[in-house]
């Protein structure tokens, strides 16, 4: 069967009696197992480089993956293909000693458990490690090259991949290179001299809400709202689910997502109406205090009351795991639609926010606080959005 996947017909499809498989029309060689029990599984359809011997590799569950996810990953891994190399073969597991000196090892049972203990908000890095560099798993560090790491640079920018995407990814390499350079792990970084990209093809971009987008956005989270009140029968909690007091909080706070969902209720005074986001769960890696307007202040108020029976330390745990959540995109994407928003992603209510305090005359420096900003270098992206602060100050020369 050959369709082109949807995140939706991803979510929807109903399990037969017998295992089927789709395959995805948009990219050639990725494939969703549907299995009889329900569970449905991502694999990439391939022909080995040296046989030409048709096989599989199993990427993983498809609740684990986003199509999209499932798609850059299979392009990475087909290029790796047309370049010779055989990232779904079996290879013989090195000796131990070798074995300790892998990326894959040293990632895995060092890096990554020392990165989590230090940086629980930034997951990000090593969903990046894990995804993009799988190809180098099995290479000795110091064997690493910078002409491997060039290739497959090349074939993401041939795809339309963005250089500030690129940079990104390479960065999160380097910087497990640098650390184990640092405790001794390997003598030097062997990507040290592999420079960044230039990014003129990646523009800052600001997008914001306009006063229609915003009303429709609203009126859209309402009629998700009676709808899942309808179908659950009940009417006396502040919120249907989870999905409206985020966006409320995320557009009236301007956090980010990762931080949204970190947060917990020791974090919020509501004496005095302010909202602390820890070192650990920032990506500045410093506190930063932000007031509660009445928005979110009444928000964080009716959600606490409404999970209070949850006994959760988090403000907004999972509903499927009761850990800390993982994406909410579907439902996201879904408001979107229903509202007629596009080209606007969920980090776009940081840039919603930023840009409605420039709008009402507020002091950049004071938007760097709230954003969080460590210079005014990110801040100034907002500037031109205020003219008449300009005109102000000119005017008095008058």
């Amino acid at each position: 069967m050959q369709k082109k996947l949807t995140q939706a017909y991803v979510t929807s499809v109903q399990p037969g009696k017998q295992l089927f498989k789709v395959r995805d029309t948009t990219l050639q060689g990725l494939v969703l197992h549907v299995a009889p029990s329900g569970n449905k599984t991502w694999y990439i359809d391939y022909y080995r480089p040296e046989s030409r011997e048709r096989t599989d590799y199993k990427l993983g569950r498809a609740e684990l993956f986003t199509v999209a996810e499932a798609r850059d990953f299979t392009r990475t891994f087909l290029a790796s293909v047309h370049l010779g190399k055989d990232p779904g073969r079996r290879k013989k597991p090195p000796e131990p000693k070798e074995q300790t000196k892998t990326l894959s090892f040293f990632l895995e049972n060092h890096y990554i458990p020392w990165f989590l203990d230090n940086h629980k908000r930034n997951r990000y890095d090593i969903e990046i490690l894990r995804r993009e560099f799988f190809f180098l798993g099995d290479t000795p560090i110091e064997q690493i090259t910078i002409s491997e790491v060039e290739q497959w640079r090349t074939a993401k920018k041939r795809r339309g991949i963005k250089s500030s995407s690129l940079n990104r990814q390479l960065a999160a390499l380097k910087a497990a290179l640098n650390w184990a350079e640092r405790g001794e792990y390997i003598k030097s970084n062997p990507l040290k001299k592999l420079g960044m990209l230039d990014e003129k093809d990646s523009p800052p971009r600001i997008r914001y809400l306009s006063p229609d987008e915003r009303t429709r956005l609203m009126a859209a989270l309402d009629a998700r709202e009676s709808r899942i009140r309808e179908e659950s029968g009940v009417y006396n909690m502040p919120f249907a689910d989870y999905l409206k007091p985020m966006i409320l909080i995320a557009l009236n706070t301007g956090i980010r997502k990762g931080t949204l969902f970190a947060l917990e209720w020791q974090d919020i005074d509501f004496n005095i109406r302010t909202l602390t986001l820890r070192a650990e769960i920032e990506k500045s890696g410093r506190d930063n205090h932000i007031p509660l307007n009445t928005t979110a202040f009444q928000t964080f108020q009716a959600w606490r009351a409404q999970t209070s029976d949850l006994c959760s330390h988090l403000v907004f745990p999972s509903t499927k795991t009761g850990k800390t959540f993982v994406k909410c995109d579907y439902f996201w994407k879904m408001v979107l639609e229903d509202a007629g928003i596009t080209n606007f992603r969920w980090h776009d209510m940081r840039h919603d926010f930023a840009s409605q305090l420039v709008i009402h005359g507020v002091d950049l420096n004071i938007v760097r606080e709230l954003m969080g900003h460590s210079n005014m270098i990110m801040t100034l992206r907002y500037a031109h959005l205020a003219p008449e602060t300009k005109m102000k100050a000119v005017e008095m020369l008058n």
